[in-house]
């Protein structure tokens, strides 16, 4: 496998010891963004360690998409295997130190999905629980709010299934090719 080099002036191979913008280029800018917030002087292998700790998810606006590609990413650099899973890995999403239930807040949902998509929810549900996401979603009526999108309605989809808050809906499945 070739090494992960650097999208950056100086290019090199990425190494645990580099500091988190040597993945500018590689990851997107709005994850790099969020990285760089959160962790000002981190540096790839503690990105790597927070990822096999599970702890990429307690990240404001660091969602299943951004996680995915940091995997990727830390795989191609080799600083973690393609097995690897975070600890505790289930499909019990926790925030902090409780599980995120139907009865949580959407604020919740920030460990789940883009801070964007979040602030949506919170301005259309100011007092709502997940449960009520998980209404608007069933009865269709996400669409209804402006800004969300389908992008924004298929995350949302793929955080309450991944997150075992909804079971996956067998229509969304592609439909068997006939032989022709």
């Amino acid at each position: 496998m070739e090494p992960l080099i650097t999208a950056r002036a100086y290019p090199h191979v990425i190494m645990a010891g580099c500091l988190l913008h040597c993945l500018d280029g590689i990851l997107p800018a709005l994850t790099m963004n969020r990285l760089r917030h959160e962790l000002p002087h981190g540096t790839v292998g503690d990105l790597a360690r927070l990822y096999r700790e599970g702890r990429l998810a307690g990240l404001p606006g660091v969602g299943l998409g951004a996680i995915e590609r940091i995997r990727e990413t830390l795989i191609a650099a080799s600083l973690i295997e393609p097995a690897d899973q975070p600890v505790g890995a289930s499909r019990v999403v926790t925030l902090g130190s409780h599980a995120i239930t139907r009865d949580c807040p959407v604020s919740c949902l920030y460990v789940l999905l883009p801070s964007r998509a979040v602030t949506l929810l919170i301005c259309e549900l100011p007092h709502g629980t997940v449960s009520d996401v998980i209404t608007l979603y069933r009865e269709g009526e996400l669409a209804e709010i402006r800004g969300l999108g389908a992008s924004g309605i298929n995350r949302v989809r793929t955080a309450l299934v991944v997150s075992g808050l909804i079971e996956p809906d067998p229509c969304l499945r592609s439909a068997p090719r006939s032989a022709s």
